[in-house]
């Protein structure tokens, strides 16, 4: 897909948005990023970082994977550490189209960051769903719940 003018050709691919942004204006980004970075899902510039992160969970990740892998939560297919455009999920489920996000204590600090992130996937209708590491760790069961309570289809 070739851009229509030279102004679209000079526009740079879509960077994190700023506020509320209007749909046509991120539509407009998605279709750049598209054109200048290939697939919208796991991006081949960011395949090592993505492994990296899989060999290095926290520990609240490596407890919710145990429980998501294999299609152990009603029979939903999870991936982890999967990119979305310019960001990698924690977990993500195509059938769904559902993000699973994981915050631990950098996330106090980054919480701007966490809402254009969230607003970007959320404007590409996924639904991002957020727990905080400890509730993982002390309450598997709750999260499980909210996990299936977010899920569209039967």
């Amino acid at each position: 897909m070739q851009p229509s003018n030279s102004t679209a050709r000079n526009t740079p691919p879509p960077t994190l948005p700023l506020k509320k942004v209007e749909e046509p204006v991120l539509l407009k980004r998605l279709l750049l990023y598209i054109y200048f970075m290939g697939n919208l899902h796991d991006n081949p510039k960011m395949k090592d970082k993505r492994r990296q992160l899989r060999q290095n969970l926290t520990p609240a990740e490596a407890s919710l994977w145990k429980m998501l892998k294999g299609k152990q939560l009603m029979s939903r297919k999870f991936r982890r550490q999967h990119s979305i455009g310019h960001y990698i999920v924690d977990f993500y489920c195509a059938e769904e189209r559902l993000i699973i996000e994981l915050d631990g204590e950098v996330h106090k600090y980054q919480s701007d960051y966490d809402f254009e992130r969230t607003q970007y996937l959320e404007s590409l209708n996924y639904k991002v769903i957020r727990f905080e590491n400890r509730l993982v760790l002390e309450t598997p069961e709750a999260v499980l719940n909210a996990i299936t309570d977010a899920f569209t289809k039967e």
